[in-house]
């Protein structure tokens, strides 16, 4: 089958992190004989004051000294086979406009990095790009640590929403090309307080749990439909709760090395669980996260 990751954009800013990103996106570069553009976008205002310019040359000044700076990052990565891109713009716009000019198929990120010039830039830019972009991204955060391109187990997220079709395609093909186990996860939210749908009175702990029970083994059945029977070996996981907790909880007690989810969707009646943990898990998880669209 052939890879649906052939175009890799990797943007950069000179951050640890984002050297982590990179380090990965050549790694699986090379593993897939696909094409790895780097790119890093100069933000245009640096340099502004109002609408006055507020430093003369100083766009040359910039693009000199992140020259020096990919430069420096990169030093110890062979690049031969890579395109570098230096850019003038807003870096959300510039990440977002680039994978479609290059027409990516994987967008590569860090989070909470900071150029050379000590200014927030793929923090706050992951969010902006995470919504616009129609590719999926795959972000790391300081959390994660040194990653391997080749995960050995591999969490899916689902939530039975529009994106899940998405999110089955992306994982099963990672797991099949990788040799990893899949873990299949879905959390089933429940109210603070529930009602008996008859009496409308509160449900005892004993019946409680039973509904748990039931619910959980409900969504168990409906995760295993999801797999092509073919697809070995799966694990499912069904709890009740925070979608985020259980994502976490997984996330360490099976040692997971890359999360797959949907970026938005909002589930069965309209409870948008992965919406909201997407956001979360993009800002913590120990381990990468492919966001993926419908």
């Amino acid at each position: 089958m052939k890879t649906p990751y052939q175009s890799i954009l990797c943007p950069v800013d000179f951050s640890e992190i984002s050297r982590m990103a990179l380090a990965w996106s050549l790694e699986l570069a090379r593993d897939l004989e696909g094409e790895l553009t780097v790119l890093h976008a100069i933000d245009t205002a640096l340099l502004n004051v109002g609408n006055l310019v507020a430093v003369p040359d100083g766009m040359a000044e910039f693009r000199r000294q992140s020259e020096q700076q990919m430069s420096s990052m990169t030093e110890g990565l062979d690049l031969s086979a890579a395109k570098v891109v230096v850019e003038d713009g807003a870096p959300a716009d510039v990440v977002v406009k680039a994978t479609e000019d290059r027409e990516t198929d994987l967008l590569v990120m860090g989070t909470h990095g900071f150029s050379g010039l000590q200014r927030l830039l793929l923090g706050s830019v992951m969010e902006k790009v995470l919504h616009r972009v129609k590719v999926p991204l795959l972000s790391f955060c300081p959390r994660t640590p040194e990653a391997s391109h080749a995960p050995k187990n591999i969490l899916l997220a689902v939530d039975f929403g529009p994106e899940t079709a998405s999110v089955m395609r992306h994982g099963v093909w990672l797991a099949e090309h990788f040799g990893a186990k899949l873990f299949g996860a879905h959390a089933v939210p429940v109210p603070y307080v529930v009602l008996n749908d008859r009496s409308m009175e509160r449900l005892t702990p004993e019946q409680l749990e039973r509904l748990k029970d039931t619910l959980t083994a409900e969504r168990r059945e409906e995760l295993a439909g999801l797999f092509p029977a073919s697809t070995t070996p799966v694990e499912l996981i069904s709890s009740v709760g925070s979608a985020y907790r259980a994502m976490l909880d997984a996330v360490e007690q099976h040692q997971i090395d890359l999360v797959v989810m949907g970026r938005g969707g909002h589930g069965r009646r309209n409870l948008g669980w992965v919406g909201s943990t997407c956001h979360k898990m993009v800002r913590s998880s120990p381990c990468p996260v492919l966001i993926v669209p419908k």
